[in-house]
């Protein structure tokens, strides 16, 4: 039975892009294209998916992102792995609310803020379509992830006695997202990404900065409440599970 908590009267609009920026994606990036700042409550474009293969390339987005959406990833300097959000089969509104939040610096990272300046609203709505259309993330089968039982209660269930809501309430109980059309919209609403198959590394670091804090685009603030009471175990063990799932 699907689990929807009190997080359905609001927009669950959390998870999913990119964070740590590698060696050959740092080139300079000219701003003088056009630099909206643009309403997130505007209606989208129409993405054209083909159109979108090729300037997702020119933007070097496929760098971080892999051809295929699927992710790439690369050793920092301390010897630490970092890896990027896959964007393979993800919400299309998801995605652009996501770039106009770092556009608009409400959510922080330089090197996204400055691609997402960089790009107007039409190229980059080809360039979500495109990803948006590929083959769904895939599960990560590696035993860099296990599947706790205790995470699995977490998502489905939530925990009331530590106010924690269940993730499935907003992002599905098969964790490939939410998304709806409000009457009278002119655009779907998102309720809550997909995770299912999302690098587990990018899942962990997101978790940590909503709780941190460090992240907060999201009007109601659900997300922040959420994993506040989360342990750093817990969030491994979510972060793990997530990625296990097809």
């Amino acid at each position: 039975m699907r689990l929807l908590g009190l997080t359905l009267i609001s927009l669950m609009l959390s998870g999913i892009t990119l964070s740590a920026l590698p060696a050959f994606a740092q080139k300079t990036k000219s701003t003088n294209k056009k630099n909206i700042a643009s309403n997130s409550n505007a209606t989208l474009p129409l993405g054209d998916s083909q159109r979108g293969q090729s300037k997702a390339e020119n933007e070097r987005c496929m760098e971080c992102h892999g051809v295929d959406g699927q992710g790439h990833g690369h050793v920092d300097g301390a010897g630490k792995i970092v890896k990027f959000a896959k964007l393979a089969g993800q919400d299309f509104h998801y995605l652009f609310k996501q770039i106009r939040d770092f556009r608009e610096g409400k959510r922080k990272d330089d090197f996204m803020q400055m691609m997402a300046k960089s790009v107007d609203d039409q190229d980059m709505a080809d360039i979500l379509a495109y990803f948006s259309a590929q083959k769904p993330m895939e599960a990560d089968r590696s035993d860099a992830v296990t599947v706790s039982k205790h995470a699995q209660a977490l998502y489905l269930q939530g925990d009331p006695q530590r106010q924690i809501l269940a993730c499935a309430s907003c992002h599905g109980e098969d964790a490939r997202g939410i998304a709806e059309t409000v009457p009278g919209a002119k655009t779907k609403t998102s309720l809550g990404p997909r995770l299912a198959g999302q690098e587990w590394r990018y899942l962990q670091k997101q978790l940590l900065d909503w709780r941190s804090g460090q992240r907060k685009n999201q009007s109601d603030g659900v997300m922040n409440l959420v994993t506040r009471q989360l342990s750093d175990q817990e969030i491994d063990q979510l972060a793990s599970y997530l990625a296990a799932q097809p």
